[in-house]
């Protein structure tokens, strides 16, 4: 009879999910996308329902939204040059950032960190269950 060797879903020398430390900046940018999105809420919210009487609540928000969606697209970038690195995505982290700014922080640039945020953790979980 012919010995059958233990399949392995990893390439040799790789990195378990916990020495690739991508955890933190998973948890960062999930709680970054919750705050832009509340923000970016309300400055719409304040957009369509106000007048001209509450202009600087809309540049507060406008202004915290844009700081946030800085932090949300680097924080995006850094993930996904991690899953890079490792081979566990094909695309760079310029991606992230070129891809961003094209789609209108104002309007759907959230959903390039939202993809990155639901890969990221599709991965570790894939790579958890590797593990094992």
């Amino acid at each position: 009879m012919s010995k059958i060797e233990a399949v392995t879903l990893t390439h040799p020398g790789a990195k378990t999910w916990d020495e690739i430390g991508l955890d933190s900046h998973i948890k960062r940018l999930g709680v970054c996308l919750v705050i832009y999105l509340l923000t970016l809420g309300i400055f719409w919210y304040a957009v369509v329902t106000g007048g001209p009487e509450n202009l600087q609540l809309r540049l507060l928000f406008m202004f915290f939204a844009a700081c946030n969606f800085i932090f949300l697209t680097v924080t995006a970038y850094k993930i996904q040059v991690g899953l890079k690195e490792n081979g566990f995505q094909k695309h760079g982290g310029w991606h992230v950032v070129v891809g961003s700014l094209f789609l209108n922080p104002f309007f759907i640039g959230w959903y390039i960190s939202l993809s990155v945020l639901i890969k990221a953790l599709l991965t570790r979980r894939r790579v958890k269950m590797a593990e094992r």
